[in-house]
């Protein structure tokens, strides 16, 4: 079936490139990595990106070439200073379920991240970063705050939306509603099954908590804690429709998206054995 529209528009400062090459399986060379892009005041929006060397068909790749480009040219925050920093405008981006498993394979932490195969220097006086979205709903619930031992709810809701990406794979995103009208006409509206198209930002928000351990002898101990919290915040959204989705193409999308959830979590459980065997006295430097 074909892909749902899925279109990110970022624009902004180059805070940090992160890259790497290597040969694939087929023994063709790639370019990878990450841009760090900041959208707005403290959030910072990682875009990944790749390609290969050649083209399947033949050929040099240019997407290949524009990406050695943009490693070897563009100068960032981190490298430049904030002065010589490079503005950009990235194209071609969309959204892409992001899910791994942690803490022994048993927990599954589910969000989002951000691929483009275009950035293009250029003078940004409007630094944004914002999605277009069309999804099949497949539930709305109230948003949940956890304070201490209490769950307290927001007043805003959370509607997940089952997104058609490339070959037929299923993304499962979550878009945060705000705004009591925006609640009510979700609630009202927004029923699993349905078809939506959404607009809205993408806030990447990293926070430092501190804290101070007194201590018997000396300077107080000082820790510091950073948390991420990735949010799509919905501003706009069209009357649902039935969804292009059939049941049938449905079906098989979410068992072969489980499949792979599966086996993340038999593979995130085999490295958490291996890395909890236990060392000999022998094996320890001194």
């Amino acid at each position: 079936m074909a892909q749902h529209e899925n279109k990110v528009t970022i624009k902004g400062t180059v805070v940090e490139i992160q890259t790497r090459t290597g040969i694939n399986k087929n023994n063709d060379e790639y370019i990878g990595g990450k841009i760090m892009v900041e959208a707005g005041k403290d959030n910072i929006i990682p875009v990944d990106f790749y390609a290969n060397k050649m083209k399947k068909s033949g050929g040099e790749n240019s997407i290949y070439k524009s990406l050695q480009s943009v490693v070897q040219d563009y100068k960032t925050i981190a490298a430049n200073g904030r002065d010589e920093a490079d503005s950009i405008e990235v194209g071609g981006g969309n959204l892409q379920e992001n899910t791994f498993y942690a803490q022994d394979g048993n927990v599954m932490i589910r969000g989002f991240n951000i691929q483009a195969p275009f950035f293009n220097r250029k003078q940004i006086n409007d630094p944004s970063a914002e999605f277009i979205i069309v999804g099949e709903i497949i539930k709305l619930e109230d948003e949940i705050k956890k304070e201490g031992g209490d769950e307290i709810p927001t007043g805003n809701a959370i509607m997940t939306l089952l997104v058609v990406g490339y070959n037929d794979t299923a993304n499962l995103l979550d878009f945060h509603i705000e705004g009591e009208k925006a609640v009510a006409y979700a609630k009202a509206n927004f029923s699993p099954g349905l078809e939506v198209k959404v607009n809205g930002d993408i806030e990447v928000i990293e926070t430092v908590e501190t804290t101070t351990e007194e201590v018997a002898i000396g300077e107080p101990i000082v820790e510091e804690k950073r948390r991420t919290e990735r949010k799509l915040i919905l501003k706009g959204a069209t009357a649902p429709v039935d969804s292009s989705i059939t049941p049938e193409d449905k079906e098989t999308m979410l068992a072969n998206r489980e499949a792979d959830l599966k086996k993340k979590k038999e593979d995130a459980q085999k490295k958490s054995k291996g890395s909890n065997k236990k060392a000999s006295a022998g094996n320890f430097s001194l």
